[in-house]
């Protein structure tokens, strides 16, 4: 184990793997992610700003977790980021099918 200080808090915390949060940060950002999932479920025609403001999240947030692939939209959705290798719009994941 080593110690961190949490990227949200900035509080000194015991880090072992995954993202630099503390327990009460990372429990948190779980239940904003649970809030996001349901919120893009529900209107799936929604923007990725709009998502953002509607659950209180950055887009940034929302970004990292689709490119942890945690996150993802359907074909028709108004959500995409770019593939990191040629730029083409992905809905999950960091690069797309052919690259």
């Amino acid at each position: 184990m080593e110690l961190k200080n949490c990227r949200n808090c900035k509080k000194i915390f015991n880090y072992i793997t995954g993202e630099p949060l503390c327990p009460k940060c990372r429990d948190y950002m779980e239940d904003k992610f649970q809030e996001v999932k349901q919120y893009i479920t529900d209107n799936p025609r929604e923007n990725i700003t709009e998502v953002a403001e509607a659950c209180d999240v950055s887009v940034t947030q929302i970004k990292r977790w689709v490119r942890a692939e945690r996150l993802s939209f359907t074909e028709d959705s108004l959500v995409g980021l770019e593939c990191e290798r040629c730029g083409k719009m992905v809905h999950s994941g960091r690069f797309c099918k052919e690259c």
